[in-house]
């Protein structure tokens, strides 16, 4: 699946859960699909109800395009925190500041081995895919656009429908696609009636198609 700027929110939410020492155990990053409550989302902000506390939504917002002479593709990401107290919420995007930007140096490209493969710029990859490869971004340079101003402790931040204290924080990424090799997913497919048999097996959207057959 061609990569889009969702891709790249779930980069990022992986990298950051990867590297999380927040709290007693780090933040958690909810995969695609993945019914299991956590932390970080690449996705609108899930209730309460349905994700763990501090929450964080990461989705794509617009951002000015890449200069033409560069081939790269600009995206824009709104990482919107929640919390119960606003030194809770500032203190969640400060951890992404010190990870994407370690002593408040230029987020840079890193060499490092992904499943094997050396390249360079790519982080959060996903541990591994239905069809054994991944469309993703690598990330030439990637900067705060817009940060929170607030004083740790002040009390003046917005506040959600759920009575959670907001911090919210911009991120314009400069990115080039490329595809990388990952271990497949094991899957079985059985099919309950001995007078059909598996046709075809199809990756649609992420989703599984099984297309069944009369035998003979």
């Amino acid at each position: 699946m061609t990569a889009t700027a969702i891709t790249l929110a779930e980069q990022i939410g992986r990298y950051w859960a990867a590297n999380s020492t927040y709290g007693a155990t780090g933040l958690s990053f909810a995969e695609p699909r993945d019914a299991v409550k956590a932390n970080i989302a690449a996705r609108a902000m899930p209730s309460k109800d349905y994700r763990l506390s501090p929450g964080v939504s990461i989705t794509p917002t617009p951002v000015a395009p890449s200069d033409d002479q560069i081939p790269t593709h600009a995206i824009g990401l709104a990482v919107e925190v929640h919390g119960q107290t606003p030194r809770e919420v500032l203190g969640v995007l400060e951890e992404l500041w010190s990870i994407l930007w370690p002593d408040d140096r230029p987020f840079g490209p890193v060499p490092q081995t992904v499943h094997g493969q050396a390249v360079v710029g790519i982080v959060g990859a996903p541990a591994a895919t239905v069809g054994g490869s991944a469309d993703l971004w690598r990330i030439v340079e990637m900067v705060p656009i817009q940060i929170p101003t607030h004083l740790v402790g002040k009390s003046d931040l917005a506040r959600s429908a759920e009575g959670e204290d907001i911090a919210t924080m911009t991120i314009a990424a400069a990115c080039i696609r490329q595809t990388i090799t990952t271990p497949s997913i094991a899957m079985r497919v059985m099919v309950d009636d001995t007078a059909f048999e598996v046709g075809t097996i199809e990756v649609q959207a992420g989703s599984v198609v099984v297309r069944t057959q009369p035998k003979g």
